[in-house]
């Protein structure tokens, strides 16, 4: 069916929701194949039939016609289509606005998961925030490492450039914390308890896609340093 014929009430975007989180139960196996035969966890001591592409993972030799690597590009970037569907049609469609901002919370964290384990996978990746032609598609380059955290951190950037906060981030993951000389650590709210006496300030957020949250704890933390 057309995509023009749907994407118009609450239920065409309750059940496309329900097909971004679909796509996600289809990439378990992709983990294991990709991620588990490349630490020590599993391994393959020789190719037998039907194995060539798990033991060449194994062995870290790529090869550009693995069939386990070309499924699950193919099935990552189908997830991430399916989200920017809903995402490009979901503010023109008219239904209950909570429930509205909800799906598209959904929708939003659902891309940024897909592009942050296809980030796992293959480093610098090409991205987009919006559905894209074929052709265009061929056109986007790959991402650096930091444009990839910065698209999945856009809505916190926004946040700060929106309300003019001094304040400048950059990336990092835990190992960074050790020697860090900044100001202000921002992580999801769960770690920021264990990160509290570590930093100068751990600001935790509960939701990534919550900019009023985002907003008042950044205020919080500004006010500590008048």
């Amino acid at each position: 069916m057309p995509t023009d014929k749907v994407y118009k009430t609450a239920e065409d975007f309750n059940v496309a929701v329900i097909g971004c989180y679909s796509k996600l139960q289809t990439q378990v196996s992709y983990f294991t194949e990709c991620c588990e035969y490349r630490s020590d966890n599993l391994t393959l001591s020789a190719p037998t039939a039907g194995t060539q592409d798990r033991y060449d993972i194994d062995q870290f030799a790529d090869k550009a016609s693995n069939g386990i690597l070309e499924a699950a590009w193919a099935n990552f970037n189908n997830g991430v289509y399916r989200c920017n569907l809903v995402l490009d049609r979901i503010d023109e469609a008219n239904f209950d606005a909570t429930l509205k901002k909800q799906y598209k919370g959904e929708a939003l964290f659902i891309r940024a998961l897909t592009y942050f384990n296809m980030y796992r996978l293959w480093g610098g990746i090409p991205m987009t925030n919006k559905v894209v032609t074929v052709a265009e598609a061929l056109k986007i380059g790959r991402s650096s490492e930091q444009q990839v955290f910065d698209f999945l951190t856009g809505d916190l950037n926004q946040v700060i450039n929106e309300n003019n906060f001094p304040i400048k981030t950059e990336h990092g993951n835990l190992d960074s914390i050790v020697g860090f000389t900044g100001d202000l650590v921002i992580t999801m709210d769960d770690l920021a308890g264990e990160l509290k006496d570590k930093v100068p300030y751990a600001l935790g957020i509960r939701n990534i896609v919550d900019k009023a949250e985002m907003k008042a704890k950044l205020e919080e933390f500004l006010a500590t340093k008048q």
